[in-house]
Order: structure tokens, then C-alpha cells, then sequence
């Protein structure tokens, strides 16, 4: 019988291609200007905060949030889980605390993105809109809402090794990788772009050293020995890395035909 280790393995071979192809992306070298980057920034937000909807559904289905408190059935992936948790919605920032979202939106102010769609989203959902609503009102870019939909179907409460598969393989170990790229671009070709600077090195660091090995663990943890779970494992990766290559290709042409379209106009 393969072990836990090796199925996860098998998983990750499964998925090297794609991977590939989010990791040597196009798109980062063609962010070339501030117009380009506050583009990029106006789609990824919405990977950034359906992204903590994947983890708050992992923490309700891993750990007790009842009343009165019950033990959880996954001790280890609940420790797991709540350590993710500290760092994402509460990490240490200049003299105080916020969510890496927080962050990335402070992110957005400095290079002059366009913030208005993701308040509204939020601003609708606290309102108490649906999903759908929220989305269809709030002047969302197309591939993002096309990403959150994708990311909302992987989040199974009945099935939690779907949600952590894709929570895993989509966002946590993969953004190390992903974000290195942008980071040296960014280095060589912007100024004044601290806090988004600060927001990606933060994530190479936390991720690669720490969150991903922690997800990587709470996955084999709930797969366990059951061949059916890790198939549903590694279909919900593929997915959400297919979902996050969508996004890329789709931003990719925004940036490209924004850039078109500005060399088009008189006096240009």
C-alpha cells in the first residue's frame, strides 16, 4: 500500500505541467508600466479575498466554533489550520496587526488601483446580498468573477480534502513560486511600490516556509489512506490551477489590449 507521502507525490507529479505554466507565465514580464500593474492588482484582489473564504471554510470544518465547544475530529489539521489562520487574517504589520487582504488593498491605494469594485463587493455581501448579487452589481472584472465561482464550488463543508486540495495546491504552494517572478519585475522596473513589495516578499516567505508544508500536511491528514479522497484531491488541484491559468491569460489580455488600444490614440 503507497503511503500518504508517496500518494501526495503522485499528486504533485500530476499537476507539474499546469504548475509550469502558471510559474513561467507570460503575464509577469508583461507588466510593464503602473497602468499595467494597477490592471493586474484590480483582478488578483478578488484571488486575495475568495481566498480567505477557502481558509475560513477549512478552520469551520477542521476546529470547533460551536457552542457549547465540541473536540475537533482532526487534531493535527486543526493546529494546522489555526496556525495559517494567525498569519493571514491577523499577521504582524508596522505597530499593529491585518489580514494579508488588508494589506494587498493598501497595496492597491499606493500604486493608484482602482479599490472601488472589491468595496462594493464587500459593501453589498456586509448589506447582506448573495454571492451572485454582490458579484453581478459591483463592476467586478469578468476573469475575477469566473475565478471566485471556481473557488466557491471547491468549497465542500462535507467534503473538506476537496477544499484543502485546492487550497493547497492553488494558493499555498504555488504562490512562493508565482510571486518571485513579479517580485524581481517589480524591483527592476517600479518605484514607490513598498507595501505591494512588502505584501509579495511577505508571501514568498510565509508560504514557502511555513504555510505551505502546514497545508501540504493537513492535506495528506484528511486523505489519509483512502484511495477515492485523494482522487477528488487531485481533480480539485488540477481545477483550481486550470482556474488560476484562466485568470492569467485573461489579465494577460487586458493588459495587452489596454496597451493597444493607448498606442492607437491621437497624439500618441
Amino acid at each position: 500500500m503507497l503511503t500518504t507521502a508517496s500518494r501526495l507525490n503522485q499528486l504533485r507529479d500530476s499537476t507539474l505541467t499546469i504548475r509550469g505554466q502558471i510559474e513561467r507565465h507570460v503575464l509577469y514580464r508583461e507588466i510593464r508600466t503602473v497602468m499595467d500593474l494597477r490592471l493586474f492588482m484590480q483582478a488578483h484582489i478578488f484571488a486575495v479575498w475568495d481566498f480567505m473564504s477557502l481558509l475560513k471554510s477549512l478552520q469551520h470544518c477542521l476546529t470547533s466554533v460551536s457552542v457549547p465547544w465540541l473536540p475537533s475530529p482532526y487534531p493535527n489539521s486543526c493546529r494546522l489550520i489555526n496556525e495559517i489562520v494567525l498569519g493571514e487574517e491577523s499577521d504582524t504589520y508596522e505597530d499593529g496587526h491585518l489580514s494579508h487582504f488588508e494589506v494587498y488593498l493598501g497595496a492597491m491605494r499606493e500604486a493608484g488601483a482602482d479599490t472601488g469594485p472589491i468595496n462594493r463587493l464587500i459593501g453589498k455581501l456586509q448589506q447582506g446580498a448573495t454571492l451572485a448579487e454582490a458579484l453581478s452589481g459591483s463592476d467586478v472584472p469578468e476573469e475575477a468573477q469566473v475565478f471566485i465561482r471556481s473557488t466557491f464550488d471547491t468549497i465542500r463543508p462535507d467534503k473538506p480534502h476537496i477544499t484543502a486540495a485546492a487550497f493547497t495546491f492553488g494558493r499555498e504552494d504555488l504562490i512562493p513560486a508565482m510571486f518571485r517572478g513579479i517580485v524581481h519585475d517589480l524591483r527592476s522596473g517600479f518605484e514607490g511600490l513598498a507595501v505591494f513589495e512588502h505584501y509579495l516578499e511577505r508571501h514568498i516567505e510565509v508560504d514557502g516556509e511555513s504555510h505551505g508544508p502546514m497545508a501540504l500536511r493537513m492535506l495528506e491528514d484528511l486523505c489519509g489512506d483512502d484511495d477515492n479522497r485523494w482522487a477528488e484531491a487531485t481533480s480539485a488541484a488540477k481545477n483550481a490551477l486550470e482556474a488560476r491559468l484562466r485568470m492569467w491569460d485573461a489579465i494577460l489580455d487586458r493588459v495587452v489590449h489596454s496597451r493597444d488600444r493607448g498606442s492607437n490614440l491621437p497624439g500618441t
